[in-house]
């Protein structure tokens, strides 16, 4: 019962600060806390309670650099002119008839290039949102 009172003290908190537009840190602190007190409430010492949070920490600082590449490589890629590049030549050579199968075809190639789905959002996504508009798909 616990740890479902801690669930929904940080879904609320998260729900809050979003409808607000406020921090998101606020919520992950709300929720650290939450979580930190059943387990300590459920016997765990405050030593080990530090150590794990310090191995969560880790593990989330090496995706949250992974995050700021892709935001990096995003970006660059708009600043030289790729994403532009995409949409002049889209245009030019995918018929509106099959848009929906070349860009399925396409963010399949460039996740699986770039390794992430997310960063296919950021960077094809634009690009395809683009065509789509200018051939009335």
């Amino acid at each position: 019962m616990d740890f479902i009172i801690a669930v929904i003290i940080f879904i609320f908190s998260l729900i809050y600060n979003i409808s607000k537009q406020y921090s998101l840190i606020i919520p992950l602190l709300i929720g650290m806390l939450a979580f930190s007190s059943v387990a300590f409430y459920r016997g765990f010492k405050l030593r080990n309670i530090v150590v794990m949070l310090m191995k969560g920490m880790k593990k989330s600082l090496y995706i949250l650099s992974i995050f700021a590449l892709i935001g990096m490589i995003t970006a660059l890629w708009r600043a030289d002119g790729t994403i532009p590049f995409f949409v002049y030549y889209g245009i030019k050579i995918m018929n509106p008839d099959y848009f929906i199968l070349f860009a399925f075809l396409l963010t399949c190639f460039v996740a699986f290039a770039l390794g992430t789905c997310i960063g296919t959002a950021g960077t094809v996504g634009v690009v395809l949102i683009i065509l789509a508009r200018s051939g009335g798909v």
